[in-house]
């Protein structure tokens, strides 16, 4: 995940960005805060034609409030087939800092 390296200033805008390499088939990307799960804004996936996997990207933007402080924001990535072996999603977390100002 990239997009914040140590903190934001509230009222800033958020963006967030979780790329998959090397799946097949292509990766499901979700987003969440905590438990709730957050709407992406934008979610792409490309075929990469020389190994036959996909690469999937998806980002999530948001504005910063004072309720953001010490949020858990999580990627979560799976595809059919983890989901059919009943394996963990790939996940990365970040813990986002908000300064108010």
């Amino acid at each position: 995940m990239s997009g914040v390296e140590h903190h934001v200033v509230q009222g800033t805008t958020v963006l967030l960005k979780c790329e998959v390499f090397g799946a097949r088939p292509p990766a499901q990307v979700k987003w969440f805060n905590a438990t709730i799960e957050l709407v992406a804004e934008h979610n792409s996936t490309k075929f990469n034609e020389g190994d036959g996997t996909y690469n999937t990207s998806s980002t999530l933007v948001f504005s910063a409030t004072r309720f953001e402080n010490d949020a858990s924001i999580t990627c979560e990535a799976s595809n059919e087939i983890m989901t059919s072996r009943q394996e963990v999603p790939l996940r990365e977390t970040l813990k986002l800092e908000v300064l108010c100002k």
